[in-house]
């Protein structure tokens, strides 16, 4: 099995899982800061990137690209969605094989490894299906407290189609923060720029972006946990409802249905005004 053979490696090991081709700019920083560390670092894609599920060519080699000029090898990008034919938006409806891929293959990883997901915030469904799959995958394999949340976006206190970037929850728990220097934040923002096949995407985000960097200028990182899984990321409009990406009650019903696969004490997502 393809996702089985890889990250055999025992020693000081950080593990990057992301939903699309792009997901990293969220955690350039961080990457950074493992690599400076002496970590071996790995990176996984869990959709293809497309709609349809079919290879995106352009999306893994600009990825690739850009986790090359921070120093991730090439040999430790590994784009699982592609391989599986998982689609954009569709990761919840392969969200056990996705938890049973990495429960399967952290069994290969060492005690010292830390992991690092997509936030659980009502962005983007696949980040919060990501997200559920690896929370169940660690506590299966017991490395929870080695695992991380960062934040891409989400809607907490926006209005209509408006959003946050690289804004942690409050919800999720006080948030490990690092300054990022000068020239690491104009780095960054040349590597957001470098997403051509994302254009549309990017001309929304960009903006906020630069404003994160000119501004705050730090990385952030949360704890996770089983529990906040079983509620809804915030109070109010999530932002994948707002813009159409799924709905609310099914994707929501779908995950619950997976939580209580996984779980021996059964327990209920909190789906209290779903529509």
């Amino acid at each position: 099995m393809y996702f089985s053979m890889i990250n055999s490696f025992n020693g000081n090991a950080a593990f990057f899982y992301f939903a699309h081709q792009d997901d990293e700019c969220g955690v350039f920083q961080l990457i950074k800061d493992e690599l400076r560390s002496g970590s071996h670092i790995s990176c996984f894609y869990f959709t293809s990137g497309t709609f349809s599920g079919e290879l995106s060519t352009a999306r893994n080699e600009e990825s690739i690209n850009i986790l090359s000029k921070i120093g991730v090898s090439r040999d430790n990008i590994h784009f699982f969605g592609s391989e599986y034919k998982i689609p954009d938006c569709g990761l919840v409806d392969h969200i056990d094989f996705v938890c049973q891929s990495i429960a399967s293959n952290l069994k290969l990883a060492s005690s010292d490894c830390k992991i690092y997901i997509p936030a659980w915030e009502g962005g983007h469904p696949d980040h919060d299906a990501l997200h559920a799959a690896v929370v169940m995958a660690v506590k299966e394999n017991n490395l929870l407290s080695k695992t991380y949340q960062y934040a891409l976006y989400n809607g907490h206190k926006c209005f209509g189609p408006m959003f946050r970037v690289l804004s942690p929850l409050p919800e999720n728990g006080a948030a490990f923060k690092s300054p990022i220097s000068i020239i690491n934040r104009m780095k960054f923002l040349g590597y957001c720029l470098r997403y051509p096949s994302q254009l549309k995407s990017w001309i929304g985000l960009f903006p906020f972006f630069f404003l994160h960097y000119i501004f705050r200028g730090h990385q952030t990182w949360q704890p996770v946990s089983v529990q906040r899984i079983f509620e809804l990321p915030h109070q109010g409009n999530l932002y994948f409802v707002n813009r159409g990406f799924a709905n609310k009650r099914l994707f929501y019903s779908k995950i619950n249905k997976f939580l209580n696969e996984k779980m021996t004490i059964k327990n209920s997502l909190d789906v209290m005004d779903l529509d």
